[in-house]
């Protein structure tokens, strides 16, 4: 029987194995060529095209050897040239003895001596390299630190518990990307955020130390696993003219929420960050009688700014509530949506009806259902169920238990009324940002709202008593805004705006004078620490100095001996709505250097307290079901480890 051309890529072993002599891979067989053919098939499928008829008795006698043509022509480095009617191609000169075996259709040169033994030194690493690869990764090693912060960075950002790094595809997932790697336990993942927390908080309160101002944000949050209260603090200010925000802390409450407790609470947080309360310009807080009593009584009320979000929250609420007949029909569509919501068969018809309106698969629309305790999320829920309502009409029409369909007039007051809202859902989304400034937007905003609600037409009867209660609550609830100096300085300084939206003349003064009084105690602060010029500051060159100046110091030459600094910023043209407010006042920087200072200290203020809502969402994921046990001061830390991910203090 004639021997199969598979065994000339292949050299016995014993055992029922072989070795592949491409490879050198051990391959088992029983006698047969089944496995030998798989694996020439599907690792060297280049080399399965030898026909039998080519091979010669000096050709076999070689591959017996250990080699076929093609591999030991590859492992001698000597190329196979198959000559045929083609007398230019020439073999090419080898410096090894070579010896010709000839055939019908080709000549093919073969090495006369031995094939080599692939050189794989050059891919195997060194003992001591491979001792130092295993160190890395073990315990105390650098790339073993590096992954434990890793872990202990994805633990924090992404709210997950510490059993994770226990699980089953967790484990594979680092076996995966790093073999050598031993996942840790969960106790050493704990003990890793702690150091971790003790480390970040220490360099985090140096850099708080040498900050001017702050402004804070606080709130409280009961968890209803386990019943407790907590007290979460926000801190922000600005650095190197970005405004910054760290989570400083979610305590547990220990005692009744009075005001009294809440005050002692945040007093002995702050000093706990050696954050000097001289330097905190303002509190912002919801508009909860124990949050105000604690500000109030603790640090004084001209430090105190309602949250701005959680008062359009109470004119939305208080409008619709006095409008007749409008809470009937926002429960309506609540009854539709939630029917819709709930009801998978009734999502999939949803969808699928917008499809054969030739709507793409990934721009289909759900259902939103509103949080009744933020009413931006029921302006959400109308707006998109106008969008939805031909879809919903037909779906509904054919189930016996829905609840009936809007009707057109209905739809129609629908309409206007999410057309009434608009304004109001702008100004919170505007108000809740915490990357640029907020707090000088809060009296234009409320000035421009009531110019909107004055031009705003609307033919729904519902609507229009909807937009009369609107203006009348927001002419109860913010009326007084302009009187607040916090939020006065802080519009007056804002370039985009200055004096342009004062509706009260005595207000706009009264912010003046305060300037002027910052100013004035600045200048006397100066000249009575004036030191000499060696322990000045270094001044960075600027060479656009000269243009600045010119740009933004045009009206000097109306300059009257009268004027101040306040005077010419406000007689300067202001600013387009899209500039950088704190760049802008880099720039102008050398024109007014006292107004400067004042400005600095009042824009990093927030207008809302949405960032401590923000953090108690967090927290919120992080106690689960699987983790309500988590001890306040670990969540605290976890929290905080959150709130600084990701920036240039976590590294």
């Amino acid at each position: 029987m004639k021997r199969s051309k598979l065994w000339s890529y292949f050299k016995k072993e014993g055992d029922g194995n072989v070795i592949c002599t491409i490879c050198n891979k051990r391959v088992k067989t029983s006698g047969n060529t089944s496995n030998l053919a798989s694996h020439m098939k599907h690792k060297h499928p280049e080399d399965c095209d030898v026909d039998d008829k080519s091979l010669d008795k000096s050709q076999r006698k070689l591959t017996e050897c250990g080699g076929t043509s093609s591999s030991l022509s590859r492992s001698a480095g000597v190329s196979v040239n198959l000559q045929t009617s083609d007398e230019s191609a020439k073999p090419p000169e080898t410096s090894v003895d070579t010896v010709e075996a000839s055939c019908s259709s080709a000549v093919v040169v073969f090495p006369t001596t031995k094939p080599a033994t692939p050189n794989t030194s050059a891919n195997t690493p060194k003992i001591k390299q491979a001792f130092e690869n295993v160190y890395q990764y073990s315990k105390g090693g650098a790339k073993y630190d590096r992954i434990t912060d890793a872990i202990a960075y994805f633990i924090a950002v992404d709210n997950r518990p510490f059993y994770a790094v226990e699980g089953k595809g967790f484990r594979h997932l680092i076996k995966e990307l790093a073999p050598l790697y031993k996942v840790p336990c969960r106790e050493t993942i704990k003990a890793k955020i702690d150091k971790k927390y003790d480390t970040l908080s220490k360099f985090v309160a140096h850099k708080l130390k040498n900050v001017d101002y702050f402004s804070l944000t606080t709130d409280i949050w009961t968890e209803t696993l386990t019943n407790t209260g907590y007290l979460g603090l926000t801190v922000h200010f600005l650095q190197q003219n970005e405004l910054q925000s760290v989570t400083i802390g979610v305590f547990e409450l220990e005692e009744s929420h009075t005001g009294e407790y809440i005050g002692q609470q945040l007093t002995g947080i702050l000093r706990s960050w050696n954050i000097d309360t001289e330097k905190v310009m303002a509190f912002v807080t919801d508009s909860g009688a124990n949050m105000v009593k604690a500000i109030r009584e603790t640090f004084g009320a001209h430090k105190h700014i309602p949250c701005f979000a959680h008062m359009i929250n109470r004119v939305a609420e208080e409008a619709i509530r006095k409008t007749s007949g409008l809470s009937d029909i926002i429960e309506h569509v609540r009854n539709i949506v939630k029917y819709v919501k709930k009801r998978q068969d009734m999502t999939l018809e949803l969808k699928r009806k917008q499809i054969e309106s030739k709507i793409p698969d990934e721009k289909a629309l759900k259902v939103i259902l509103d949080v009744k305790t933020r009413w931006n999320s029921m302006y959400y829920m109308l707006e998109r169920f106008l969008d939805l309502a031909p879809y919903i009409s037909d779906i509904i029409f054919c189930k016996i238990d829905a609840p009936t369909m809007l009707t057109a007039v209905q739809l129609n007051t629908i309409k206007d009324v999410a057309y009434v809202m608009r304004p109001l859902e702008a100004m919170t989304r505007e108000a809740s940002a915490e990357r640029y400034v907020t707090i000088s937007k809060i009296v234009p905003m409320v000035s421009c709202a009531i110019d909107q609600y004055k031009e705003l037409g609307v033919t729904s009867t519902i609507a229009d008593e909807l937009k009369r209660n609107i203006t009348l609550e927001i002419e109860k609830r913010f009326g007084h805004l302009e009187y607040n100096m916090l939020l006065a300085v802080s519009t007056l300084l804002d370039p985009r705006f200055k004096n342009l939206h004062f509706k009260k003349p005595e207000a706009c003064a009264k912010a003046m004078s305060r300037i002027r009084k910052f100013i004035s105690e600045y200048k006397s602060a100066v000249t009575a620490s004036s030191t000499s010029s060696e322990d000045e500051e270094k001044v960075e060159f600027d060479f656009w100095k000269y243009h600045k100046s010119l740009a933004h110091t045009q009206i000097k030459r109306k300059k009257t001996d009268g004027d101040d600094e306040l005077t010419l910023y406000l007689s300067a043209p202001v600013n387009t709505l899209k500039v950088n407010v704190l760049e802008t006042w880099q720039e102008m920087q050398g024109v007014y250097p006292n107004l400067f200072k004042v400005a600095m200290c009042h824009l990093p203020i927030v207008a809302t307290s949405v960032p401590s809502e923000r953090l108690f969402s967090k927290a919120g994921a992080t106690i689960t079901q699987s983790r309500n046990r988590l001890h306040g001061s670990r969540l605290s830390k976890l929290l905080f480890l959150s709130s600084i991910a990701g920036t240039k203090y976590w590294n």
